[in-house]
């Protein structure tokens, strides 16, 4: 009943509210390369605590980052090559495979099987997240089929960097490492929050993002401390149908990363973010690990 006298100027009021920081991508970039010295670490950590996201510069080498893509390649061309027939499931290398949550319904059953399984979201191109595969604990299957880069590249993600990093602005512990391979994914979702909870998530590109075409990662820096705001907009969201952890209010305050190879992104992901569409034909190969 409520939900009918809930319209778009419903959101104004968190839409006025949010203060944002107009920092620039450079101004949250820093030169991760080895070594990661102790000041670069300092300053990483306040860029982090203060507007929830920040860029590594040089996380891996790129030779290192070429070389694990070419082996995520021919792993993909074989899983492609499974997932787009007629079958709904199977296994390839190892990795049991499904379309659509035809075996595992949701992240939380993947997860519990604590063994390789990718994951498309949708056959369908053009729809919400349509031609995304997930591929859940990556570092697994890359050891599993002898993938060494890519077995460096994880070995990296979960070394203690990324804690140290995290010390003193969270608690958060590695938790898995997955891998998201974006090919023509032209429709994904819109700005949105994963949790309040304050979980952290790695991105570590293997490819290029040279443009928007590329559909690179978008975040609203400082967001992550709004947490009273985003609470208001879920019981917005709430009443008139919406998922609770949109975040459309903060429309227009989202900066894109256009990024090289061997580049990483650590981000608070009660924070607003989102992936932005790709043009067709784009590629983007990103490995992702969460820390909770």
């Amino acid at each position: 009943m409520l939900g009918q006298f809930v319209d778009e100027h419903s959101y104004d009021a968190v839409r006025d509210r949010f203060g944002p920081t107009n920092v620039t991508a450079d101004a949250l970039t820093v030169d991760a390369g080895f070594p990661f010295s102790r000041e670069r670490m300092s300053q990483a950590r306040s860029i982090l605590d203060r507007h929830g996201v920040v860029i590594l510069r040089d996380f891996i080498g790129p030779a290192l980052a070429d070389a694990a893509r070419r082996e995520v390649d021919q792993m993909m061309e074989e899983l492609v090559r499974a997932i787009t027939g007629q079958k709904e499931h199977g296994v390839v290398r190892g990795i049991t495979w499904q379309v659509g949550g035809a075996l595992m319904r949701d992240h939380a059953a993947i997860l519990a099987q604590s063994r390789p399984v990718a994951n498309l979201r949708s056959k369908q191109r053009g729809t919400m997240n349509g031609g995304i595969i997930d591929l859940f604990f990556v570092d697994r299957a890359a050891r599993e089929n002898n993938l060494g880069a890519l077995t460096a590249c994880t070995a990296r993600m979960a070394s203690e960097t990324i804690p140290r990093l995290l010390a003193g602005v969270s608690r958060a512990r590695p938790a898995h490492i997955n891998l998201l391979r974006n090919d023509s994914v032209t429709a994904t979702r819109g700005l949105h929050v994963d949790n309040l909870t304050g979980s952290y998530k790695l991105f570590l590109y293997l490819s290029d993002v040279n443009s928007l075409d590329d559909g690179p990662y978008a975040y609203v820096p400082g967001s992550h401390r709004e947490s009273t705001l985003l609470r208001r907009e879920a019981r917005l969201n709430s009443l008139c149908g919406r998922a609770d952890s949109d975040a459309h209010s903060f429309d227009g305050h989202e900066i894109p990363f256009l990024v090289a190879k061997g580049t990483a992104i650590l981000s608070c992901q009660s924070g607003v973010h989102r992936g932005l569409p790709q043009r067709a034909g784009a590629s983007r190969t990103v490995l992702v690990a969460k820390f909770a």
